[in-house]
């Protein structure tokens, strides 16, 4: 037994002296071992470690321990060259430690415990410095294919019988065993008094203690990503720190990121970093957990959580060949893929979970994140300074709560949480980069800065306040704004085309790769179990778990579970003629107003929506107006607007005042079960067609997406296919079983019980728009060609019975002059008002019956309808031409040059594998086509009058009066048709003004 000593307290920086009561030391210099491969004899890995050592001092107040691992290094003995997977500094020779960790136990009754130890209780302190991981495409093979095999040899070794185990268990008449008893030491009163003392000291000084601190430094830690031939890519992270306080009223969790890279170790390309930080610092977060005991609940400021983070931003590369060979690397570990799919698949629905019992459980939490969202650049290829960049702008996200005057019986107040989101300055553009600093030299903006903002209100007493949703989510985008010159679109077009075009070419695996394969895959089917019946009891369980929901809906009373409403105040498209491939700044040259071509505008797009508790969706869409201009300044065109929503009193002067809440298109859609509705109305508007000017637009698009003639990304897709072009890939036939496992499975999918009834109704309607054919645009008095129509339909779908009915309505066409105030004088009908009605429906267990029906026909065809339908067509010869003569000539000059091809490129050169009979075995079955099909088509009168004469001042000349009624009837089997046509024509006589026959009835 010690005696006690008297300790002196401590003063200034001289440090308590305590007892040693005990003194561990460890240390182990070098420690290697080898696996050989018991088959060949040959050595497979090689791992060392260096320095394991491990001091444990145990003193009066304190405890300290000290584990430190010097460095470690595992060599794979691949058959062509040794490759080492770990490394780190100590292995080259340096004394720096790869691995440090301090534990310190201190007790609270120390007299330093609050000024050298902070009045933490259990300090761990990490320290990991630098390693290097390697992650080389054909060892993990080799080393998956030992695992499996030695996994396989385990489970085999574990279906063997095991002996029985016979546990003892004490008799009940056994005599009870006797527990010692406690013994008090004699001091025990002196450190009860002591144990008080401090307590007072304690709460005179108010010092909250730390249960548990912990603090990790990770200064540097790189993974790379390659094979036999060439690295792929590389992971770098520095500077990353984290911390965990524990306290007995909350949790504080830190961390801190300083920097993360990730290169493309290419040669070749001219973007080596794919992920970089524009900042000083990548990443600082703090959590902190409150505990629920230690605050006051009535409180409104009382939080659960708080959250606050700061992001700088990321700076990221696309280029599509560096994703497909990363994707193809880890195209080889298919089992590795599947487990990381279940794990993922787990977390999802533990996530899931979670959210949801802190939402029952009404979690209030704090946030404060603002982050600097990332800058994405895709360049036209992997060498091409030319790029695209989408610039998120800033993101802010913070929350509030609010108390209601509204109490429930245990007088607790109704708390929603408002959650507001800002977005920024997000923003698109074409830029040009430097070719050292890769930093942006010009720049012309497509997409003009936008700002978003979204609140969410969440409530926090949903489970005894219904009259507020459960969220309420509301969002505003003020106005969209895109510039877009001929060679913008063109330079998007050549960015999507090439970039995602450049890939990596998927070469045949070699023997041994193919071998592997095969060994891997018959592991895994070993390990898979027969899944013959899941469907069924899929299907089985999904029904019950239906049919009890049903039961409790019908019990629960129906609120509002979520509801939305999102605005944007406008989007205006404005296209410009021409443009330079060199660019000029922000402002360029290209969007200015006298290069204008077009803009095309939609105003007030507003989308509101509510989701019930029964899982039943009401939303509706409105648009206000859209509209279509012509921007071109050089052009005496008069006619300026082409597209609008016709206003409310057509017929008024031109003063009218418009309706505030008049849309333009209008749709509802419902679901509740497996019943849905939709109803689109779109209301009057007007649309003016010049085919010359709609001809210039057209070019304007399909110009953009023409063939480039460069040929510098040719010879860099080359450079960079040859560098990959003997990377492993998978054999055919394993492509060829997951081809026919897909298929079987489509198949079990498609025999699956049909699902229980559902009924859809649509609802379609279009308001008299005025659609109008002008000859020239630069006369207001030109002749037009106005259509006018109003179109019904409706269809209701009751599983396989189906009914629609609809209508064309004052179906009309007629001549006149473009100019509003000489139009009534000027018309003259070139198609009578008529109308044509549709009726159809599907019987039981019958086809498709249709009824076309149309009222009497009257068409008038006069030499000024064909003068303006002559001088439209010969408007587009003009523009064809035009487009021929700028049609560029294909340079033929490098036909005869050598290219290098690969066998996966042409299918002939494949060789064909055989389909397992097991595999194959699931074919879809066609299902029977309808019988009894009908169609009634019946049209009493069709009268085509042509006419002679100038103007509106025309005589008719010749009739032509044709009757048709026919049917149409199993034209998905043996088509059948019978029809009748009865026809008479005549000829106008002037001078008796009566008509006469030419042929009779």
């Amino acid at each position: 037994m010690r005696t006690s000593t008297n300790l002196q307290p401590t003063t200034g920086d001289i440090d308590l002296v305590q007892f040693t009561e005990m003194e561990v030391n460890f240390q182990m210099g070098d420690l290697k071992v080898s696996i050989y491969q018991a088959s060949e004899a040959e050595k497979l890995l090689d791992f060392h470690l260096l320095r394991l050592e491990v001091e444990m001092v145990q003193k009066t107040y304190n405890m300290t321990v000290i584990l430190r691992i010097g460095g470690i290094s595992l060599v794979h003995f691949d058959p062509v060259a040794s490759v080492c997977l770990l490394d780190t500094p100590m292995t080259a020779g340096d004394s720096k430690y790869l691995f440090t960790v301090v534990y310190v136990d201190v007790n609270k009754r120390s007299p330093e415990f609050h000024t050298k130890h902070g009045s933490v209780l259990k300090l761990v302190d990490v320290n990991f410095t630098t390693l290097t991981v390697l992650l080389h495409q054909e060892s993990l093979l080799a080393l998956l294919e030992i695992f499996n095999s030695f996994q396989s040899r385990l489970e085999q070794a574990q279906k063997k019988p095991l002996q029985d185990r016979v546990i003892s268990q004490p008799s009940p008449t056994a005599a009870p065993v006797k527990v010692p008893l406690s013994i008090i030491p004699e001091d025990e009163g002196v450190a009860f008094e002591q144990s008080k003392a401090i307590q007072r000291r304690k709460k005179r000084i108010s010092v909250q203690e730390i249960d548990l601190k912990v603090t990790a430094h990770l200064e540097y830690f790189r993974v790379e990503i390659g094979n036999r031939k060439s690295k792929i890519a590389a992971l770098l992270v520095k500077g990353a720190v984290a911390g965990v306080v524990v306290k007995k009223t909350n949790t504080v969790i830190t961390a801190k990121l300083k920097d993360i890279v990730i290169s493309d170790p290419n040669p070749v390309t001219v973007h080596p970093n794919i992920l970089s930080i524009m900042g000083q610092e990548a990443l600082s977060a703090q959590v902190v957990l409150y505990n629920e005991d230690g605050q006051n609940e009535t409180l409104a400021e009382k939080v659960d959580m708080s959250v606050q983070a700061n992001m700088a931003c990321l700076r990221v590369v696309f280029l599509n060949w560096f994703v497909s060979s990363l994707l193809k690397f880890l195209n080889s570990f298919q089992q590795a893929q599947q487990a990381i799919m279940d794990a993922a698949a787990g977390a999802a629905e533990a996530a899931k979970h979670n959210m949801q019992e802190a939402y029952q459980k009404a979690v209030k939490l704090s946030l404060n994140i603002k982050l600097q969202a990332p800058i994405i650049i895709i360049p036209v290829n992997s060498r091409s300074l030319d790029v695209l960049i989408m610039d998120f702008g800033n993101l802010t996200i913070y929350n509030k709560f609010r108390t209601l005057n509204i109490c429930n019986s245990a007088g607790y107040p109704a708390v929603i949480d408002e959650l507001n989101l800002d977005l920024q300055n997000l923003k698109l553009s074409r830029a040009k980069l430097d070719n050292e600093a890769k930093e942006v030299i010009n720049e012309s903006l497509i997409l003009q800065p936008i700002t978003f903002g979204l609140v969410m209100l969440r409530n926090l007493s949903a489970g005894w306040y219904k009259e507020i949703p459960d969220i309420d989510l509301s969002g505003r985008l003020e106005s969209i704004n895109v510039t877009l010159s001929q060679e913008d679109f063109s330079k998007v077009m050549h960015v999507l085309k090439d970039n995602f075009a450049e890939s990596v070419v998927v070469e045949p695996s070699t023997p041994d790769t193919a071998e592997s394969e095969k060994k891997l895959t018959e592991s895994k089917k070993s390990l898979e179990r027969p899944n013959t019946l899941e469907g069924f009891k899929s299907v089985t369980l999904e029904s019950e778990v239906e049919d009890k929901d049903k039961e409790t809906a019908a019990a629960v009373p129906v609120y509002t579970s979520i509801k939305f409403t999102f605005t944007m105040d406008s989007l205006i498209v404005d296209l410009f003629a021409g443009g330079s491939k060199e660019l000029h700044g922000v402002s360029s040259t290209a969007h200015l107003p006298e290069n204008g071509l077009a803009c095309f505008s939609l105003h007030i797009l507003s989308l509101k929506g509510k989701i019930l508790s029964d899982g039943s969706i009401i939303t509706s869409i409105l648009l206000v107006d859209c509209l279509l201009d012509d921007t071109r300044v050089k052009s005496d065109s008069k006619i300026k607007r082409l597209m609008e929503r016709k206003p409310e009193n057509p017929g008024a002067s031109g003063s009218a005042v418009e309706a505030p809440f008049r849309s333009m298109i209008d749709l509802t859609y419902q679901q509740k079960g497996s019943e849905m509705f939709v109803d689109l109305r779109i209301f009057g508007f007007t649309l003016i067609l010049c085919l010359s000017y709609l001809m210039k637009v057209a070019d304007f698009f399909t110009s953009g997406m023409a063939p480039s003639a460069t040929t510098t990304e040719d010879a860099s897709a080359e450079i960079i296919t040859s560098q990959f072009n003997n990377l492993p890939a998978k054999s055919s036939k394993a492509s060829t079983v997951t081809a026919a496992k897909s298929r079987s499975s489509t198949t079990s999918a498609t025999a699956s019980p049909p699902s229980s009834a559902s009924m859809m109704t649509v609802n379609v309607r279009v308001e008299k728009p005025d659609i109008i054919l002008v000859e020239d645009m630069e006369d207001l008095d030109t002749s037009a060609i106005i259509l006018n129509n109003e179109i019904v339909f409706k269809l209701r779908i009751a599983d396989s019975h189906q009914v629609m009915n609809g209508s064309i309505k004052d179906l009309q066409l007629y001549s006149c002059c473009f100019n509003p105030k000489r139009r009534k004088e000027t018309m003259a009908q070139i198609l009578h008002p008529c109308s044509i009605s549709l009726a159809g429906s599907t019987p039981e267990g019958q086809g498709l019956h249709l009824d076309v029906c149309m009222t009497d026909i009257r068409l008038r065809v006069s030499p000024a309808t064909i003068g303006l339908l002559s001088s439209v067509q010969s408007q587009l010869a003009v523009v064809s031409a035009e487009a021929e003569e700028q049609a560029t000539e294909v340079d033929y000059s490098n036909i005869w040059t050598p290219k290098n091809f690969h066998d996966a490129e042409y299918w002939f050169l494949k060789t064909e594998v055989g389909e397992d009979a097991v595999l194959g075995s699931g074919v879809a079955v066609e299902p029977a086509p309808p019988t009894g099909e009908i169609c009634i088509l019946s049209a009493p009168s069709v009268i085509i009058t042509m006419e002679a004469g100038v103007g509106s001042q025309t005589l008719p000349m010749i009739l032509v009066d044709i009757g048709f009624q026919g049917s149409v009837t199993n034209w998905s089997t043996q088509m059948s048709v019978s029809s009748g046509l009865t026809v008479q024509v005549a000829y106008y006589n002037s001078e008796q003004a009566l008509w006469e026959p030419l042929i009779e009835p």
